[in-house]
């Protein structure tokens, strides 16, 4: 007999059916989605857009090559925790016209790094980037006016930043315009809108949208069913480390949705979600051994290492962020 249970979680909600019998074990589909977003704010780590950018506004090449090579000296203090200098590096640039100066210095400010936390400094240090035409400022305005810091909680604003910032391509303000969408925050809530945002984002590589996705593609919401493609969206988002995704794929190899039916693969990805205390992960590992030989067990496990390596190395292989 199966026991149905059904239990809610901080992260997500879930439904799990699951046996009690030795010879019998079904998992349904996990409802994966994030209640959140991303809430941090972003820092500028390079200068590929400067040049475009500070030259429609009059500033010479060459100045811009300037400010680079101090923009780079306050991104290295900023990456020996050195916040304090960084903004003395940043800050006169910024006051010059500096755009990712600009944005820098409001990051400071609102993460309290070198300088006392202001937010209503940082939101108009945001506001001065953003009016340059940076993309990242724009998200980290809409994070602002989300969470009503330094400026009135303003949901309809922060979509409308959101939509900006997305609309240029940024990746994490489509995945939390795709959220916006799907709770109806600041916006018609709209599946189909939640699916397109986070499908742009996706394609870029943000585990987040990606396993937000594959349980759009699984359930069938705001897209047409595809469980195949379901699967490929966890697997890209559970070889980043994204415990959420590890999990789901691991319910389809249990289950063989979208996959062929592989308990000592479902095991693995099982095993690396509890690794990262995902949800309920233990417990289902532990319901596929009751069905396997200790030999079974023993390769599932090796196999979960080999996973494991793998994520180590795609993860070594990204470039360094402050």
């Amino acid at each position: 007999m199966l026991n149905k249970a059904r239990k809610k979680l901080q992260s997500c909600r879930c439904a799990v059916q699951h046996a009690q019998r030795r010879s019998f074990f079904v998992v349904t589909i996990i409802l994966a989605i994030y209640l959140g977003g991303c809430t941090v704010p972003t820092l500028s780590a390079n200068h590929t857009d400067d040049v475009t950018a500070q030259a429609d506004t009059g500033v010479s090449a060459a100045q811009v090559r300037a400010w680079q090579r101090r923009f780079q000296r306050g991104l290295g203090a900023y990456r020996r925790g050195n916040f304090e200098a960084a903004m003395n590096i940043w800050r006169p640039l910024a006051e010059a016209g500096h755009v990712y100066s600009q944005l820098n210095v409001g990051y400071l400010y609102h993460q309290g790094q070198g300088v006392p936390q202001d937010a209503d400094t940082a939101v108009a240090w945001y506001q001065r980037a953003a009016a340059q035409g940076s993309k990242k400022a724009t998200f980290n305005l809409a994070l602002m006016y989300r969470f009503g810091e330094g400026v009135p909680t303003n949901s309809e604003r922060a979509a409308q930043l959101y939509t900006e910032a997305a609309t240029s391509g940024l990746r994490p303000a489509q995945t939390n315009l795709g959220h916006l969408y799907r709770d109806g925050e600041g916006v018609e809530p709209s599946e189909e809108q939640a699916a397109r945002w986070y499908s742009l984002a996706a394609e870029q590589g943000d585990p987040e949208a990606q396993t937000n996705l594959a349980y759009a593609l699984e359930q069938g919401v705001g897209v047409t069913q595809n469980l195949q493609a379901a699967a490929r969206w966890y697997a890209r988002a559970a070889i980043q480390g994204d415990s959420l995704a590890q999990f789901n794929l691991g319910a389809m190899f249990a289950r063989g949705a979208g996959v062929e039916k592989n308990k000592k693969t479902a095991y693995a990805w099982f095993t690396l979600c509890a690794n990262q205390q995902g949800p309920d992960a233990e417990r289902y590992q532990a319901l596929l051994a009751q069905d396997m030989t200790p030999a079974e067990v023993e390769a599932a496990e090796e196999l979960a290492s080999r996973i494991s390596v793998e994520m180590q190395r795609q993860k070594a292989g990204k470039t360094t962020k402050p």
